[in-house]
């Protein structure tokens, strides 16, 4: 009976760990990470994409996500990265989510960035993750829409440079900017790399307007400058002197190392 009692009771102890701690996948979760950089790197987005945990699918849908992938291959490289585990947990809490069975990696991501043609180093915490007895990654609480806003405004600055092999392009550039801000409308600086755009391209009302909502999301001093300077530009190309000087004026005011604005501001002077 004794003994009886004691197989219980180590089995209701089993049970308990097993509901507490879950039960460990099999596979090394390094390699699922691994898998994925692999798959990111050859635009294999759909199956990187599933090896995603669903709490970071809920955040960044299917179709964002190979969005995402394809523009990124167009403006960069990624030419290996560096996996090193930091921690593993039997229980941990990441973004007010409980995960079981986590495992805690440090990535540095050696890309080749072709907008502005240097070696990059973007280093990063990754978790691979027990969901349903599989190991999946979760990327934390990014958003997808703004990862493919900035990729493409990457993308569309190449185009209105003609930089990373891409020709200059600036109606391309115009409408790559566009989507951007579709997919990220609280993205300031895509603004004002819009409104150059469509100055360079002679759009001088459609440049007005962007660097009008660039000015009005703007905060920084130096930032206002700019936007006061590009407002300046603006006007002065359309002849209204008296006002592209007071543009410039406020530039310098802002900041009084614009050299732009005050070389700008110097031909009236």
């Amino acid at each position: 009976m004794k003994k009886n009692k004691t197989i219980i009771m180590l089995s209701v102890i089993i049970c308990t760990l097993f509901l507490l701690v879950g039960c460990k996948p099999s596979g090394n979760p390094k390699d699922v990470l691994n898998d994925y950089y692999t798959d990111i790197k050859e635009g294999n987005a759909e199956k990187a994409y599933g090896k995603l945990s669903q709490k970071s699918k809920d955040n960044f849908k299917k179709e964002d996500f190979i969005k995402w992938v394809e523009v990124g291959n167009e403006s960069s490289t990624l030419n290996n990265v560096e996996i090193e585990e930091n921690k593993n947990f039997n229980k941990k809490s990441v973004d007010d989510i409980e995960f079981k069975n986590i495992y805690e990696f440090n990535v540095k991501e050696n890309i080749n960035d072709l907008l502005e043609d240097k070696e990059k180093v973007i280093e990063s915490i990754r978790y691979v993750v027990n969901e349903n007895n599989e190991w999946k990654i979760y990327r934390g609480e990014e958003t997808g829409k703004q990862n493919i806003s900035k990729e493409l405004a990457v993308l569309a600055s190449m185009y209105s440079d003609g930089k990373g092999g891409k020709e200059k392009d600036l109606n391309k550039a115009v409408s790559l900017f566009n989507e951007a801000l579709e997919n990220d409308p609280g993205y300031k600086e895509v603004y004002y790399s819009l409104s150059y755009s469509y100055f360079m391209l002679g759009r001088y009302d459609e440049a007005t307007k962007a660097i009008d909502t660039y000015l009005g999301k703007e905060e920084t001093k130096e930032g206002k400058s700019l936007g006061y300077n590009m407002l300046g530009l603006i006007y002065e190309n359309t002849n209204r002197i008296e006002k592209a000087k007071e543009y410039y004026k406020q530039a310098v005011k802002f900041d009084d190392k614009n050299e732009y604005a005050k070389t700008n501001l110097a031909k009236f002077e």
